[in-house]
């Protein structure tokens, strides 16, 4: 009968603790198993992608009303990729490249190498250890490219360990994510997606580095709209090659934080540093007071659908630039220097180098032959 008793002491005593767990549990908002699902779902699409070739144009504006057009074509393999952009228009400033002028940039072997054209002028380097002048590539990489863009990527932010859930906003559905992973520090992404799961728009944002129910506790915000947005990315215009669904249309609106609101987070910071606050409500209090300024620069590129080619198999020269000889370079990692195909001293002397040391080697082998043959000759 103790023993009984025992036992039902203990699961009176168990059943608030997984009460607790449970409502723990269900406190982040949505639905937290199909979100998980279409994480799972959204990583193997991004998996399924080996490989592009595509041709597009890719404008940027900005709020000053500057703004560029350029054609690009673009090439990606794993750690390998290629683009040529070549400016087809501009405005908004007094001067800029001149219309025609050429950009080559190749990542191959974990280094880069860009060549450049104006006219008659061709200039490049060598061994960068990622590419420079990348933004009209930019949206691509975020969808392709695994280890290239750091922390910012989409496959990079999805896979690393968090929360992920399934949520209705305004008649949308959105995949919320929240990190708790160390690397990130609090980056991670909201995906919205259209009735087939197809992401239609990626926000990247900012959320509190610190545990859901910490920040539950310290804000009486919507849990949801707490983050500051770093950039919206949207995909729209989904064609299948290949049997592998992509989008043809991109368009990126990038956040500008308010001087008024980054002068109003300094203080927040000076306690946070000195012990005043606690870091989590920091976090906190930041993003509830942070704004944007009402117009961003935004970027957008139109691919030609003709032009896209999925999972074919490319080679490691499909990604090299040719570079014309004599052509001046300079090598990013010593800062020299020098024209392609320019020979070295070696290379200049080579044949007199191979005529040299043929001679040493042949007054050697006299020298020791001599010394050799000489006392066991049997004429002396």
């Amino acid at each position: 009968m103790l023993q009984h008793r025992s036992t039902y002491v203990f699961l009176l005593l168990l059943l608030p603790l997984t009460g607790y767990s449970a409502i723990a549990s269900a406190a982040f908002p949505g639905d937290r198993e199909a979100g998980e699902r279409i994480r799972k779902e959204v990583l193997a699409w991004l998996d399924s992608f080996n490989s592009l070739q595509c041709t597009y144009t890719h404008r940027w504006d900005m709020p000053t009303g500057e703004w560029k057009e350029e054609e690009v074509s673009f090439r990606w393999q794993d750690s390998m990729a290629y683009c040529q952009t070549t400016t087809i228009g501009w405005g908004g400033v007094e001067e800029a490249e001149p219309i025609g002028s050429l950009m080559q940039e190749s990542l191959v072997d974990g280094k880069a190498t860009l060549l450049g054209q104006q006219g008659v002028i061709v200039m490049g380097e060598k061994n960068h250890e990622e590419l420079q002048f990348s933004q009209s590539t930019l949206l691509l990489q975020y969808l392709l490219l695994k280890g290239q863009l750091g922390n910012t990527g989409l496959y990079t932010l999805l896979s690393r360990p968090g929360n992920a859930s399934l949520l209705e906003r305004n008649g949308e559905r959105v995949l919320m994510c929240w990190s708790t992973d160390e690397e990130v520090r609090g980056k991670t992404v909201n995906l919205y997606l259209d009735k087939q799961n197809r992401v239609s728009q990626i926000d990247f944002i900012q959320r509190p580095f610190c545990s859901y129910e910490e920040v539950e506790r310290l804000t009486k915000m919507d849990i949801y709209d707490l983050f500051y947005l770093e950039r919206s990315l949207e995909l729209l215009d989904y064609r299948q090659f290949s049997g592998v669904w992509f989008p043809c249309y991109f368009r990126e609106i990038t956040s500008v934080p308010t001087k008024e609101s980054v002068d109003r987070q300094r203080p927040l910071h000076w306690k946070a540093d000195h012990g005043e606050m606690e870091y989590c409500e920091y976090y906190v209090r930041r993003l509830e007071i942070v704004e944007c300024e009402p117009n961003s620069p935004t970027s957008e590129i139109h691919i030609k659908p003709e032009t896209v080619i999925i999972n074919q198999i490319l080679e490691k020269s499909d990604f090299e630039i040719e570079i014309p000889m004599g052509t001046g370079m300079v090598n990013a990692k010593t800062g020299k220097v020098f024209k392609q195909g320019e020979q070295t001293w070696r290379e200049r002397h080579a044949n007199l180098i191979f005529f040299m040391a043929m001679l040493l080697l042949f007054s050697i082998a006299t020298v020791v032959g001599w010394r050799y043959w000489s006392p066991n000759d049997a004429a002396r």
